[in-house]
């Protein structure tokens, strides 16, 4: 069963976020959502250039993944695994290490 909905998320190099998370359909019209988003992102921020991950967990990327490469943007495919152990890290490990050194 393909997703109805994919999420995405906006980090410049260093791992700030620059936008709120980005919900969009898992159609052509999502798709060109998702495009129109990235461009206004990269223009508010003043990027040049955006890299698109990628969790590639089943197999309702390929058409996502398809319309990226139609649209020349960089795609990295990243482990879904390691996405959850930072996102464990930044939740649990990060908040407890800043109050530290704010004392």
């Amino acid at each position: 069963m393909e997703a109805e909905k994919l999420y995405a998320r906006a980090f410049d190099p260093r791992g700030c976020k620059l936008a709120r998370t980005f919900s969009f359909s898992n159609t052509l019209f999502g798709f060109e959502a998702f495009n129109a988003w990235v461009h206004d992102v990269c223009e508010k921020k003043e990027q040049i250039k955006a890299v698109v991950g990628l969790e590639p967990t089943g197999h309702c990327w390929f058409d996502f993944g398809s319309f990226l490469e139609e649209c020349d943007m960089t795609i990295a495919m990243v482990n879904p695994y390691h996405v959850k152990q930072t996102m464990e890290l930044i939740t649990t490990a990060l908040p407890r290490m800043t109050g530290r050194i704010q004392k």
